[in-house]
């Protein structure tokens, strides 16, 4: 289901214990009354599979005795989506506080017993000079696996960083590409880019 409201996408394969599930955030940078608990994770992912959480949000640390890691654990880097230029999508003003409260936008949501599909974008990344997208559609093929497409469109050159937070668990680089990280029942979860320059 999609919750427009509340600024989510979840696809999943049923609710059986070792079920897989991935959560899509597709919302504004926290509540609409405040974005004192929100963070910088548009289109970010949080993805369970066969009952493990693996890609995980970081949550939120401590309000106040460490500003600079409150700051680490809200921003854009801290959790699965991307980063253009090493920069946050909003720059956190005190532990509860945003210089703004970017917010994506729904494009598409369809549902049935093959597929699950969601399209969505945001431009918190738009500079004064330039208008920057990041658009990402993920397709789930049930049950078996997640597609993950970013398209990010601007007029300019920019250098973008992938992010993937995982759970504490071992993860290792594989052969052509794939990582890997280890589930604690002989299970795993493998992600693997697919565009020829994000394979180094």
């Amino acid at each position: 289901r999609v919750f427009p409201s509340g600024g989510y996408a979840v696809m999943r394969s049923g609710w059986e214990p070792d079920a897989h599930r991935l959560i899509v955030d597709v919302g504004p940078l926290g509540c609409r009354v405040s974005g004192a608990h929100g963070h910088a994770d548009l289109l970010s992912v949080q993805c369970s599979a066969f009952g493990e959480d693996y890609l995980v949000d970081p949550g939120t640390y401590c309000y106040t005795p460490s500003p600079a890691w409150r700051d680490h654990f809200r921003s854009t880097a801290a959790h699965s989506t991307l980063t253009i230029d090493g920069a946050s999508q909003a720059r956190p003003v005190g532990p509860f506080g945003w210089d703004v409260r970017p917010a994506a936008r729904l494009r598409a949501w369809r549902s049935d017993e093959r597929h699950d599909f969601v399209d969505a974008s945001h431009g918190a990344y738009g500079r004064v000079s330039e208008s920057i997208t990041h658009r990402r559609r993920v397709l789930f093929v049930k049950p078996h696996y997640w597609a993950i497409v970013d398209d990010v469109s601007g007029s300019d050159r920019h250098e973008w960083t992938l992010h993937f937070q995982f759970s504490p668990r071992r993860v290792t680089l594989e052969p052509g590409g794939w990582t890997r990280a280890e589930g604690r029942r002989g299970t795993g979860l493998w992600l693997a880019p697919f565009a020829p320059d994000l394979i180094h």
